[in-house]
């Protein structure tokens, strides 16, 4: 009676082993990548965290937008004052909105938003000269 239970015990112990193993593998590779991309940013200096964040932005950005996923909103009413531009303000006021996430989380990651996607996407100047990016009507 107790050797075919040591048998299921050792069984079991070995399915949960094997069933194991490739999540304990994918970890270890998980974490060499990781262990690379550190040491090729760090190589690269601010240049390089610049554009591996202004590549992380949009996935971050995502996880923000997210929090509200759940929020129907059925219908928008835009009211105007008069001057034409009541739905040309909702629409910047959604930009602001998006473009405000990201600077909070440059902010956290103590990165200037400005800087980190010109770099990204080539334009060089981050001083505010040729070829930087307009800067956003104030809200």
């Amino acid at each position: 009676m107790i050797e075919p239970a040591k048998a299921e015990k050792m069984a079991a112990f070995a399915r949960a082993e094997a069933e194991a193993a490739p999540i304990l593998e994918r970890g270890k590779a998980q974490v060499e990548v990781l262990k690379r991309l550190y040491a090729e940013v760090q190589t690269g200096g601010e240049a390089a965290f610049a554009v591996f964040m202004a590549e992380k932005l949009p996935e971050l950005l995502e996880i923000a937008v997210g929090a509200v996923e759940g929020v129907d909103i059925d219908r928008v009413v835009v009211m105007d004052g008069g001057q034409g531009e009541g739905v040309s303000n909702a629409l910047n006021q959604r930009v602001r909105g998006a473009y405000g996430t990201m600077e909070g989380l440059a902010s956290v990651l103590g990165l200037d938003i400005q800087e980190v996607l010109q770099r990204a996407v080539g334009s060089g100047d981050a001083d505010g000269g040729e070829g930087s990016a307009p800067e956003l009507p104030p809200a």
